[in-house]
């Protein structure tokens, strides 16, 4: 048998790659202070004081281009902000697939939408020119005085260039310094920020919603009210009425989520499949299937009574079609946020084993629902090479589900009928 040899790349294209990643070390944020700070210095003016009076706030910029789940979590901190800077302007840079989530808020006066998934590049460079653009184009003529990154983790989005890009001359954020994975990943981005939070006692251990609230601490504010909202209108509301039609008194809704960001956080569909065949024997219930386009291919595998929603909604419909629900059961994804913020009983399946890392993205610790009324079913350990830390970190890293394929349809069924059980009797 003869082996077939995959054709070579031609010389040529070498050295234009290397040419291209070379071009990176101008995006290293000690490079762009040294080119760009007299600029913006001349700008800005005075310097930035000492002391951050957030009171005396008259323009402040969030900057926040994460996922549908973390801008959520953001809301209590824009509740807050407002609340501690009642005539400040704010202006909130989000990426644009969740402006649909948030343009009706109203601690918001101004939103910024940017595509943070085509900021996913091969070279980092690209990500420093995006943030140029962005930020001679929109930001920086507005003279904020404050700018924050609420986010306690990693900065994927390159959202610390844009807070130094923007003009501001107080710029807020948590240091690299609070775990060992942003050292690594955020060298030397400290560099771009005026005045560094390196947290509290508790603060490496909390959910990323106190994290962002800690912030405000950190500025000199208050806090009255640490839950999430969520903002929807009565043409949302019509919207999923049309859907869903009208409730019948004598059954309870359970909203059900297949899909999640990856696929290691997917529980199977045939564990679903039998907590609901399950809890249709013990409850009189209507199943309502919530999720985005992505995941109608899930939604077709399952068998049953339901109302399939699936791909159907805006993420404020989406809201609405929970606020008639009364359980929610899912993965760790943007609807089990929604959930949670609309006052649901909670009930996720997590792919974070209970001997992982309490501060890994995966954590529930970190990320669960963040309501009064939950249950977060988790494997018992990391199995295989998910028990191998990575950058200070065990979870599970797996392509496909893997740990997550040993929570029990047994428990999942239990919790589902103990919140069903409860909201009969209230």
């Amino acid at each position: 048998m003869h082996s077939i040899k995959s054709p070579q790349k031609p010389w040529f294209g070498r050295p234009k790659l290397w040419l291209l990643d070379s071009f990176d070390v101008l995006s290293r944020p000690e490079v762009i202070v040294a080119c760009v700070e007299p600029i913006l210095r001349l700008i800005r003016g005075e310097s930035a004081p000492e002391q951050i009076k957030l009171s005396q706030a008259r323009r402040i910029l969030v900057v926040q281009p994460d996922l549908i789940g973390d801008v959520l979590m953001t809301t209590p901190f824009l509740r807050e902000l407002r609340q501690n800077a009642p005539e400040a302007n704010i202006t909130l840079i989000t990426d644009k697939i969740v402006s649909n989530l948030v343009e009706l808020c109203p601690h918001v006066d101004r939103f910024v939408a940017v595509d943070s998934n085509g900021w996913k590049l091969r070279f980092r460079w690209k990500f420093a020119r995006n943030a140029f653009v962005l930020c001679v184009s929109n930001l920086l003529w507005q003279k904020y005085d404050l700018v924050v990154f609420p986010h306690w983790g990693t900065d994927q989005y390159y959202a610390s260039l844009i807070c130094y890009l923007s003009g501001a001359k107080t710029r807020v954020a948590y240091s690299e310094q609070v775990c060992q994975e942003k050292r690594e990943s955020n060298k030397n981005y400290d560099k771009l920020f005026t005045h560094l939070f390196q947290g509290f006692p508790t603060t490496s251990t909390s959910h990323e919603s106190e994290n962002y609230l800690s912030l405000i601490s950190f500025m000199g504010g208050s806090i009255k009210n640490a839950s999430p909202e969520m903002f929807i209108d009565n043409f949302d509301r019509q919207a999923a009425a049309a859907l869903l039609g009208k409730k019948e008194s004598n059954r309870l809704r359970v909203a059900v989520c297949l899909g999640a960001s990856h696929a290691r956080k997917r529980w199977p569909v045939e564990f679903y499949q039998q907590v609901m065949d399950q809890i249709v024997k013990k409850h009189a219930v209507q199943f309502v299937l919530v999720g985005s386009k992505g995941e109608m291919e899930l939604a077709r595998q399952l068998k049953g009574d339901f109302i399939n929603c699936v791909g159907k909604t805006t993420l404020r419909e989406c809201a609405a079609v929970m606020e008639t629900c009364d359980v929610y059961l899912g993965n760790d994804t943007a609807p089990m946020h929604i959930a949670a913020a609309m006052g649901l009983a909670v009930v996720a399946i997590s792919c974070h084993p209970l001997d992982g890392s309490l501060v890994s993205a995966y954590s529930p610790n970190r990320f669960g629902p963040k309501t009064l009324h939950s249950s977060v079913l988790q494997p018992v350990r990391l199995q295989g090479k998910c028990a191998v830390e990575v950058q200070g970190q065990k979870f599970c890293r797996h392509a496909s589900a893997h740990c997550i394929r040993s929570v029990s349809v047994v428990d999942a069924t239990a919790a589902v009928s103990k919140f069903l059980t409860n909201s009969k009797i209230a």
